[in-house]
């Protein structure tokens, strides 16, 4: 378990140093409804204590992002 959580870490450390590099595109383009994003974080919001970012990718894009005070980019 804890070998699995590392290389989780690993794995998005790597990919928050590509995700400035990503095209960016709105959700309706990569075939994903923005108001459902939306209801999405919402809802995670409500009920995670903490959530310090989100990031949604598809078909290699970058359709939604976001971070919550004080973290940020």
């Amino acid at each position: 378990m804890k070998s699995t959580f590392i290389l989780t870490l690993a794995i998005l450390n790597g990919l928050s140093c590509l995700a400035a590099e990503l095209p960016r595109s709105t959700p309706e383009a990569q075939g994903v409804s923005s108001s459902e994003v939306e209801a999405f974080i919402e809802s995670v919001d409500r009920e995670i204590d903490s959530l310090n970012s989100f990031m949604l990718l598809r078909h290699g894009h970058v359709v939604a992002e976001g971070w919550w005070a004080p973290y940020h980019p």
